[in-house]
């Protein structure tokens, strides 16, 4: 019993520092004001929050190219930082790219706070981009109704 509430106070404590260390690792990564993005995430009781890319007819248009201005976030790291993994430059740079695919953020564990959880889901898919939003849904009909809107847009 001691051993699993040590192993969970880990999982927690590394959570909870990759939480912290997100918003400031990624303030460099941060794109160029550009198109909106936003994302759909929940939780299903398991040990990780999923979330998908929100449609883009779903959310405000494109203020400018979101390429223009861009650079490489792992080549500008401060000195003496490490770069951020390639699926984070790709959330944080171009989602675009992630259209159709389920990203899924571990928790290690199962949660009953789902306002951190909420945070987490924030800090993981929009860093410190300005024009992002995480819409959590919370009740399974709301997740399927999302999902198969995402999936087919016309069912709208």
């Amino acid at each position: 019993m001691a051993a699993a509430v040590a192993s969970a106070a880990r999982r927690w404590r590394f959570a909870g520092r990759l939480l912290l260390a997100l918003p400031a690792a990624a303030a460099h990564a941060e794109a160029p004001a550009g198109a909106p993005v936003g994302w759909i995430c929940w939780y299903g009781k398991g040990t990780s929050v999923s979330c998908r890319l929100e449609p883009p007819d779903a959310l405000a248009p494109a203020v400018a190219d979101p390429r223009s201005g861009e650079f490489d976030a792992g080549v500008s790291m401060p000195q003496g930082k490490r770069p951020l993994p390639q699926i984070a430059r790709t959330i944080l740079q171009e989602p675009g790219k992630l259209e159709g695919k389920t990203i899924s953020i571990p928790l290690f564990t199962e949660s009953h706070d789902m306002d951190f959880v909420h945070q987490l889901a924030e800090a993981v898919m929009c860093g410190t981009r300005r024009l992002c939003s995480v819409r959590f849904l919370r009740s399974p009909s709301d997740i399927a109704l999302a999902l198969d809107a995402a999936e087919d847009p016309a069912l709208n």
